[in-house]
């Protein structure tokens, strides 16, 4: 997928479930969403490429949300409050981030929705998200080849299944294609008003 245009918007998401018991509490236990610039990327060592974990605080079933870049943790991207995250449930994580263009920073946010114990509904979106304005990054934000990922370190009480790994871009159209599709709208709503 590409991320080479203002207003391009890449999206990764994935399903983890939470383990039948949360243990103690441990920074180490972290879920982590990448967008990476070359497929041999890998999130465990030097990559180019931004980001969002989900990790614990300071509270045994507490956890929080930090943005990441080039494989760093982001200076003061931490969020200011925590989730009471629940044991056996399985949840969405979705990080979404925005080309402003080389020069600007990045808009980027990390949400969370449950889906409760079975996996198979939402039972309720947004149950805490979080998100942060990353520095700009001209190597990352021209780059025509983004590549989802994600990596789970130490995990056993942060997620026993992962599922569904998705990644969406969403490119922003091009000007005639816009008109086009503007024009052939207002075609049809002038069409039903004269019958």
């Amino acid at each position: 997928m590409s991320f080479t245009n203002v207003g391009d918007q890449v999206i990764v998401s994935a399903f983890f479930h939470t383990g039948s018991t949360l243990g103690t509490s441990g920074e180490a236990r972290v879920f982590e969403l990448n967008a990476v610039a070359l497929n041999t990327n890998i999130p465990t060592s030097a990559h180019t490429g931004i980001g969002a974990k989900i990790e614990f605080g300071s509270g045994v079933d507490d956890v929080l949300i930090r943005f990441r870049q080039n494989n760093a943790d982001v200076a003061s991207s931490l969020s200011p409050t925590s989730f009471d995250i629940q044991a056996n449930t399985w949840y969405k994580a979705t990080f979404t981030a925005t080309n402003q263009g080389t020069a600007s920073t990045i808009p980027a946010s990390m949400v969370l929705d449950n889906y409760g114990t079975d996996g198979t509904s939402l039972v309720a979106a947004n149950v805490f998200s979080h998100s942060f304005n990353l520095p700009a990054s001209a190597a990352f934000t021209a780059d025509a080849d983004v590549f989802g990922a994600f990596r789970v370190r130490n995990g056993t009480r942060l997620y026993n299944a992962v599922d569904n790994f998705e990644q969406i871009s969403i490119p922003v159209p091009e000007p005639t294609t816009w008109v086009l599709g503007s024009i052939a709208g207002l075609a049809v709503l002038l069409r039903r008003r004269a019958s």
